[in-house]
């Protein structure tokens, strides 16, 4: 709605007459000019036998430079209008209701009719990543635990020079696309018999989904596929002379492929703040499994991987923690990678 010069001159003297709204006096404006707008005034029914109904009229500045706000969406149960140039704006609204101001690059403000006072100031939205971000990359280091099992044969271990770099991001707004690779070096301990072995494992994944925006800034869901190849090594395994075996799967190394389902969701808990939490899951049904004759892991494995994080955005860095459970199964054969994760990042 544009506020002309004669609108102005109305309301004005609909103000002077002093009517009533809500048992309170309404202050008077006597000021033609608006840049010196200090009241929101309530405009209640200007005869007895003819209700208008109650009208707020005011003016939307920049917190930080008192500039008007031009075209702010202002709306009401009853009414929507629109800042004009000098960011003001005259509304129809319930007395006991709620106004709200919206405009792209600003905080949204909802506002209690009796508690206008004065001009309505707006806050520009911090600058913080979107909780999907348009392109970031991450290196991170982990502390992780493994475990393998097949009948009654296992090894386990503890990897304190694990790492991981990720990169992801989206395209078309709501595409998203990663990828990752993941290293772990470290030695594995036998059970039952006294050995040790040198287990290598990179991974390589690639990932693609559909970010739904389920509610604006505050909660996005990135649902759609995964995908892997990974290679383990096992090398150096000191056997022990007085126990006399075969070869079983724990000497062999293998290399990986598995497809299958992933999701992501993104939470802003308090909105307008850097802190994002996320939770991801991905199961693959089917992994294809390539070892040296000898080997004895099932070529067809299951595989079910879940992780909570959190990030605080600082201007484009950031900095994140995670926790991450991989799970691979088939019959008497399971396998499990556990632990945290810290990392420095960078997204626009």
């Amino acid at each position: 709605m544009t506020i002309t010069a004669i609108d102005k001159v109305i309301i004005n003297f609909i103000v002077c007459c002093s009517f009533y709204y809500t048992n309170n006096a309404l202050a008077a404006s006597t000021d033609n000019d608006y840049e010196q707008l200090n009241e929101s005034t309530a405009v209640s029914n200007i005869n007895d036998k003819q209700d208008i109904g109650v009208y707020v009229l005011s003016r939307i500045v920049d917190v930080s430079t008192n500039n008007p706000v031009t075209g702010a969406e202002v709306t009401s149960s009853t009414n929507k209008v629109f800042s004009n140039d000098n960011g003001e704006f005259l509304l129809k609204v319930e007395p006991n209701g709620y106004i709200q101001v919206k405009k792209e690059n600003y905080m949204e403000l909802s506002i209690k009719v009796s508690d206008l006072k004065g001009k309505i100031k707006l806050s520009l939205i911090p600058k913080y990543l979107p909780i999907f971000p348009t392109i970031s990359g991450s290196i991170n280091y982990r502390n992780l635990g493994f475990s393998e099992k097949l009948n009654d044969i296992s090894a386990s271990g503890r990897f304190n020079d694990s790492f991981s770099i990720e990169a992801a991001g989206r395209i078309f707004n709501n595409i998203h696309l990663g990828a990752d690779y993941e290293n772990i070096s470290g030695i594995l301990n036998r059970s039952k018999i006294s050995e040790k072995a040198s287990l290598g494992n990179n991974l390589i994944s690639l990932k693609a989904g559909y970010i739904f925006n389920i509610f604006q800034d505050m909660l996005d869901i990135s649902a759609g596929l995964k995908g892997y190849w990974n290679n383990i090594d096992i090398s150096n395994p000191v056997v022990n002379e007085d126990v006399d075996r075969n070869p079983d799967f724990l000497d062999f190394g293998s290399q990986r492929i598995g497809a299958g389902l992933n999701l992501e969701l993104g939470l802003r808990p308090i909105k307008y703040t850097p802190l994002v939490l996320q939770a991801s899951a991905s199961y693959y049904p089917l992994i294809n499994v390539t070892q040296p004759q000898g080997g004895q892991i099932p070529a067809g494995l299951n595989q079910f991987d879940f992780g909570i994080s959190a990030r605080f955005d600082f201007y484009g860095a950031f900095v994140q923690a995670k926790y991450l459970n991989k799970n691979i199964f088939q019959g008497n054969y399971s396998s499990n990678l556990a632990g945290v994760s810290v990392g420095l990042g960078y997204g626009f």
